[in-house]
């Protein structure tokens, strides 16, 4: 939902034209509106963040925001060295002001159900997935994402999501993302 208008960008890192067709239907639902305007629900965020390289000693940041809301999904870019050190990170959810994680992961493959540095070859789920993770010229790069469809992450004062690059933040790489979540203003 939306209070008065919606901004659809998309962006084209090449230099080829695309050629794009797109159908947009809108449905005014007046209850909704209403609840947007008084500040009583949430709006829905697709919040964007890059580090390359990430940043040693220092968890990159997927999302970290005030106020109320849900983590909805996550789909990011890991690009890092052949051993492929650099999916040995952590996930780490802090919901509310709290310091000490809610969520505390064993590993970035492990958080988007891969292991073994998706040894397997690449796959796709309907709420995770990892469908590209291939060596380029002495490095890999991972295509990855999860949904918290089944099991969502709520927070009521704020939202800290983490992840660690290596097991220790030792381990470079470039990292992007995109998160989506509804939230409401604390």
């Amino acid at each position: 939902p939306f209070g008065s208008n919606a901004d659809l960008r998309l962006y084209n890192g090449k230099d080829e034209p695309v050629q794009l067709s797109y159908n947009i239907r809108f449905v005014e639902e007046p209850q909704i509106k209403e609840h947007l305007a008084n500040g009583e629900i949430g709006h829905f965020y697709a919040t964007y963040h890059q580090e390359k390289p990430t940043t040693p000693g220092r968890d990159y940041t997927v999302l970290e925001t005030d106020g109320y809301g849900k983590l909805v999904g996550v789909s990011m870019k890991l690009v890092g060295a052949g051993d492929c050190g650099y999916l040995e990170g952590d996930e780490r959810i802090c919901v509310d002001g709290l310091h000490t994680p809610s969520i505390y992961g064993t590993g970035t493959e492990d958080h988007f159900g891969g292991a073994w540095y998706f040894n397997r070859g690449p796959f796709t789920l309907p709420f995770y997935g990892a469908p590209s993770h291939s060596a380029i010229e002495g490095r890999y790069i991972s295509s990855v994402y999860r949904f918290f469809l089944p099991d969502p992450v709520s927070f009521r004062s704020g939202i800290s999501y983490t992840l660690e690059h290596g097991g220790l933040n030792d381990v470079p790489g470039d990292y992007e993302s995109t998160v989506f979540w509804y939230g409401l203003a604390g």
